[in-house]
């Protein structure tokens, strides 16, 4: 088993966190996620949250946090150019 401080995988493109409400937990492993990711000068993290206040804490790039529904558009756009 992997820790979460484990850099992933090469083959691994992104890896999306997604929670409905607030979720300490969930955003405690995206920032653990993140900062690896940054060290590495990967960006492959990607938070999604239902609402902004689900978002509060999360420490990971702007271009890279959406709010759902909101950024339905923005978070398509993303996956499709692969940025």
């Amino acid at each position: 088993m992997r820790d979460v401080g484990d850099a992933l995988p090469a083959g691994i493109d992104r890896v999306v966190f997604w929670t409905a409400g607030k979720d300490p937990a969930i955003v405690r492993l995206a920032n653990a996620s993140a900062r690896r990711e940054a060290s590495a000068r990967r960006e492959a993290i990607v938070f999604v949250a239902g609402s902004a206040p689900a978002a509060e804490g999360v420490e990971i790039s702007p271009a890279e946090l959406y709010v759902w529904p909101g950024d339905e558009d923005r978070l398509k756009l993303a996956f499709l150019t692969g940025g």
